[in-house]
């Protein structure tokens, strides 16, 4: 059985004001060209598939269109899952129609999966709260999926009706996940977990390449760490999503991998290479992984210069990356010269002035353009106040309390 791994699309993301949905779009047609090539039987989606609760109408129709490409007309099987920036009830909103053409998406965790009506060669041997199994006269096993959508203390107490202690959450998800994997997970199958969370080697701090600002601690109500002594001793393959940069969390006895995000989505993975996994898998056999670069994203790239004239000259050099230029000056940057860069390259995201002496602490006018969403606000709030950008955390942390306000009021 072949599996393909990917997760966190952030589909809808901006970088600053600059739109990625081209660019989106050209990666999933390529991952869907990967699939194709590979011959994958199962498309597992681990989450934070839209950027917001409330993605552009554009972004939506990016994600079920690439959905069905996907199934290659229903012969493949595509499982999807909430991320934390995803909302949950719009992941599962369009399950029932989702379902015939073998698709099949879960937006809480600690729920059954809808599968009604998917395509005749797929049975449906068991259907659980947070789990799975279907068989396919393609595949040399059945498939068994633990699924859990994002999970954090919010969600599970509006699921479970009832507040949790602290740490709590981690043991209920992983006396759930080995009870599940008792009753259904024999050596006979093909084992899998599929989940949404910030894990680590049992015991271990977290490195700095698991750092990577999408830690659970940055987001209100977040998720606690989860180790990798949660995952029952019978899962094969652990696919995980949440963090952007692709690694495997050691500490199991089978590999428990992110396959990272698709683009490179802030300057703090600038020049990162991106991937999806191709996972080569059979019962009682440890998979074979195979890492599939991502080929038509655009890069991140951080320039500094002394001048605009070496900054010009700079710029020329990547007419197609995404730039933050930081360039020093002896006061403000004028005017003529920030068009004079934006004039030379049309991708600048971030321009930071660096003084070069010591300026005389003066107020910064900040114009309010009521036209923006707060977020936009903010940003150029913290811009102007700070003569840098608003920080990725400080930024994602503050889309977490917008989202998590407009999940409430939905």
């Amino acid at each position: 059985m072949r599996i393909l791994h990917t997760a966190d699309w952030h589909l809808g993301k901006k970088l600053y004001e600059l739109d990625r949905l081209e660019e989106q779009r050209n990666v999933l047609q390529e991952i869907v060209a990967i699939t194709d090539f590979y011959r994958i039987d199962v498309v597992l989606i681990a989450g934070d598939i839209f950027d917001s609760f409330s993605p552009p109408v554009e972004a939506i129709q990016l994600f079920y269109q690439t959905l069905e490409a996907l199934t290659g007309h229903g012969k493949r099987l595509v499982i999807a899952i909430a991320g934390n920036h995803d909302l949950p009830q719009r992941i599962e909103a369009p399950a029932p129609l989702a379902n015939k053409h073998g698709i099949i998406l879960v937006g809480f965790p600690n729920k059954s999966p809808k599968v009604s009506m998917l395509p005749h060669h797929f049975q449906v041997l068991n259907c659980a709260e947070g789990f799975l199994e279907i068989y396919s006269p393609q595949w040399n096993a059945p498939l068994r999926i633990i699924l859990t959508p994002y999970a954090n203390e919010i969600r599970f107490q509006k699921y479970l009706k009832k507040p949790l202690e602290a740490q709590q959450l981690r043991q209920l998800v992983s006396q759930q996940w080995q009870q599940l994997a008792n009753t259904y997970c024999n050596p006979d199958g093909v084992n899998i977990l599929l989940t949404h969370l910030f894990m680590i080697e049992t015991d271990k701090e977290p490195t700095v390449l698991e750092a990577d600002y999408e830690q659970s601690v940055l987001y209100v109500g977040g998720a606690q760490n989860f180790w990798t002594s949660d995952i029952p001793s019978s899962i094969q393959y652990t696919a995980l999503g949440h963090l952007h940069q692709q690694h495997f969390v050691a500490g199991h006895c089978y590999p428990v991998a992110y396959s990272g995000s698709i683009l490179q989505y802030s300057f703090s993975e600038s020049l990162q290479n991106k991937f999806v996994l191709v996972v080569e898998i059979s019962p009682r056999q440890s998979p074979h992984i195979t890492q599939i670069p991502i080929t038509t994203g655009r890069n991140l790239r951080r320039i500094s210069a002394t001048n605009v004239a070496e900054a010009i000259q700079k710029l020329l050099q990547f007419p197609e990356d995404f730039i933050e230029l930081q360039i020093a000056v002896d006061s403000y940057l004028e005017l003529s010269d920030k068009k004079s860069l934006y004039s030379a390259h049309s991708r600048i995201a971030s321009l930071i002035p660096i003084s070069n002496v010591e300026l005389a602490k003066q107020p910064i006018p900040f114009i309010s353009q009521t036209h923006q969403d707060i977020l936009s606000l903010f940003s150029q709030y913290y811009s102007e106040k700070k003569g840098k950008p608003l920080p990725y955390a400080l930024r994602e942390l503050l889309k977490e309390i917008i989202s998590e306000k407009a999940s409430n009021e939905e």
